[in-house]
């Protein structure tokens, strides 16, 4: 949990810290028999304090706006003045009335009945919209938000994103705080979470299983929920769709043995597969009718895919994304092919029927960064690798984060053998190899018996046998990326243009430095992820009509993605730009048709630009990126030192 989030403690209102009467004083009487004198009353420091003291207690402890408190407390004093008798006398019969009289004010108005009248739940009151209202008025707003935000930390501890999860906990929280009738967590059972989760409201109790997974973290219920027989999901339309591909498709959902979140989203992903065939291929009908053509037909299409593009329309009608028109992420593709290719394989392994090509081999998600979710990490530049040696034989023992009784030696040693990884190393500890020196000494043929080849070249390299040749020329990039973390933070769109052309400027000399050319340039933006302050992070792409490198081109697509991510109120702390779909320079085919044509003379004043900056970078620069001391800037100050482009920087013997 933050350690930021201050600690509230719970205080249950208690009737028995009232003087409550049985009847109203002649005072009371003679205060409220009148609209302008309860006004009046209300508007008194100490007036009628008998009546008005434990409603304005709990009105203060639900945080709600002093206007709505104050036409509650009229309604209640008017009520009162028909009824003749206290609030706390009430029937319920005359509280629900009340209640559904008055609709702005009811949550306040549950409270008042639940604390003061003759109501042994709150469930037993008319609990209407949102949960989290209802109990922030009875147990107090200021607890029930700390519960949240106590909630929240966990799971995004857990791994869980930080966007928008106060705002998915708060319904069923709040639901789960009126049914156990405290809104403490340290109370929540087991037996608790599952009664909410089905008794409720499906679109909130989804989120059960989550709650669970918090509060098995934080020690309150000793493991959480499994929610594999969760069955409420809403029914899919298969109009468009051929009827033999939907029978199909509704025989794998009722056969497969999936968790039903993961079946119901990879049953989305096979219909709209049916979608696109009764558009393009309207001959196929079912599984065995596909081929290797169909196959290439189906990769192709995912790939062009834009979202929204193959939508089902279910019962409560279509939702749009607000990426509507936008190219599919990385990871939508590789589910969209992954779920067709499950479906294949179950179709043949359950002795459906035969296929005419292989799923496995023919419906692989590609290896090309449209498909690719990560990178290998284990691929690092020549520059990033130095810089990892450079710090690792610069290691202080002011830079550890702690006391360590191994020598720092030891700890420079095994820092520049960056392919040994943790879990590797335990292994050779348990072998008696504790140091650089002592795996260097080591055997080769047991290293590579107990290892595999990559810490057996380590060795090697550790005792001068070159393992790796130098290329002559490294592959061209299949992607290039440039992102950087601000200076400070960035919350104003001017500041953020300014980074992103020179992030875009950045990557497009890096492109005409491999001699290659693009069509998809991606735009992203990020808050921080850590501390309290609100979290956003998007990313937005677009594509080129034709091949290009040319700065002018891709800063302009940069900026149109940036607009549509663009959100005000955010204290935005990265930004990057990557590029990707590359096509060698004299190797594109453009499209003589198409509206957009490439730039005239774009190859010669690009060429002219790199030739001029390649002295010193930065001579000439798009007036787009501001001024070169702009307070966004990456701070530099732990710059590691430049010994092969600068005179300066070379070490100097003594």
């Amino acid at each position: 949990m933050n350690e930021k989030t201050a600690r509230v403690t719970y205080v249950p209102f208690k009737r028995t810290d009232y003087q409550l009467s049985d009847a109203l004083s002649p005072e009371e009487r003679e205060a409220i028999s009148t609209g302008y004198r309860r006004s009046a009353a209300l508007g008194q420091p100490g007036a009628l304090p008998f009546l008005l003291l434990p409603l304005r207690d709990i009105a203060s402890r639900s945080s709600i706006s002093a206007r709505l408190v104050r036409i509650t407390l009229l309604a209640v004093l008017a009520e009162t003045h028909q009824a003749g008798q206290p609030c706390w006398l009430w029937t319920q019969e005359r509280w629900l009335t009340l209640c559904q009289q008055h609709s702005s004010g009811r949550p306040l108005l549950v409270a008042f009945a639940f604390h003061l009248g003759p109501f042994p739940s709150p469930l037993s009151l008319p609990v209407h919209g949102a949960p989290s209202l209802y109990a922030s008025a009875i147990y107090g707003r200021n607890f029930v938000s700390h519960e949240i935000n106590r909630l929240t930390d966990v799971l995004i501890s857990l791994g869980y994103v930080g966007q928008n999860q106060k705002h998915n906990l708060s319904g069923m929280l709040g639901v789960l705080m009126l049914m156990n009738n405290d809104p403490q967590l340290e109370t929540f059972t087991t037996e608790l979470l599952w009664q909410g989760q089905n008794c409720h409201d499906r679109g909130i109790s989804r989120v059960t299983g989550k709650i669970s997974y918090a509060l098995a973290a934080m020690g309150i219920i000793k493991s959480p929920l499994r929610m594999r027989n969760y069955k409420e999901w809403h029914e899919k339309p298969t109009e468009g769709i051929a009827p033999d591909w939907a029978r199909w498709c509704r025989k794998w959902r009722e056969t497969s043995v999936l968790r039903p979140r993961s079946r119901e989203s990879q049953y989305s992903f096979i219909l709209r597969c049916g979608l696109w065939l009764a558009r393009e291929k309207p001959e196929i009908r079912e599984p065995s009718d596909w081929t290797m053509e169909t196959c290439a037909s189906f990769i192709a299409m995912v790939s062009r895919l834009k979202v929204d593009g193959l939508s089902l329309n279910t019962h409560k009608g279509g939702r749009r994304s607000n990426r509507s028109g936008e190219p599919l992420m990385p990871h939508s593709r590789s589910r969209f092919v992954y779920a067709v290719r499950r479906f294949m394989l179950d179709y043949e392994s359950w002795g459906w029927g035969n296929l005419k090509f292989s799923p496995a081999r023919h419906l692989s998600t590609p290896d090309t960064p449209l498909f690719r979710q990560g990178v290998n990490p284990r691929v690092i530049d020549d520059p990033v690798w130095l810089k990892l040696v450079w710090a690792s034989l610069n290691l202080r023992q002011e830079d550890l984060l702690s006391e360590i009784h191994y020598p720092l030696s030891m700890l420079q040693a095994m820092a520049v053998i960056w392919g040994i990884g943790r879990r590797i190393s335990v292994r050779l500890n348990q072998l008696g190899i504790n140091t650089g020196l002592q795996l260097a000494d080591s055997n080769v043929s047991m290293i590579r018996k107990n290892f595999d080849v990559i810490v057996e070249r380590t060795v090697r390299e550790l005792n001068g046998e070159s393992c790796l040749a130098l290329e002559d020329a490294p592959p061209p990039k299949q992607q290039i990326v440039n992102s950087r973390s601000f200076g400070q933070r960035v919350t104003q769109l001017e500041d953020m243009q300014q980074a992103v052309v020179l992030y875009a400027t950045r990557a497009a000399e890096k492109l005409r430095e491999q001699q290659s050319h693009c069509r998809h340039i991606s735009v992203s933006i990020a808050t921080g992820r850590h501390g309290s302050e609100p979290q956003y992070s998007n990313t937005a792409s677009r594509i080129s009509d034709y091949p290009t490198n040319d700065t002018r081109d891709i800063i302009e697509l940069a900026l149109s993605g940036l607009s549509t991510i663009w959100r005000e109120g955010y204290r935005y702390a990265k930004a990057g730009v990557s590029l990707a779909d590359f096509y060698q320079s004299g190797v594109a085919q453009y499209d003589m048709f198409s509206e957009q044509q490439p730039r005239a003379n774009a190859d010669a004043l690009m060429s002219a630009l790199d030739k001029i900056n390649r002295s010193g970078r930065g001579k000439v620069w798009f007036a787009g990126q501001g001024a070169r001391d702009s307070s966004w800037q990456m701070k530099r100050e732990m710059l590691s030192p430049r010994y092969t482009t600068r005179l300066s920087d070379i070490p100097l013997i003594k």
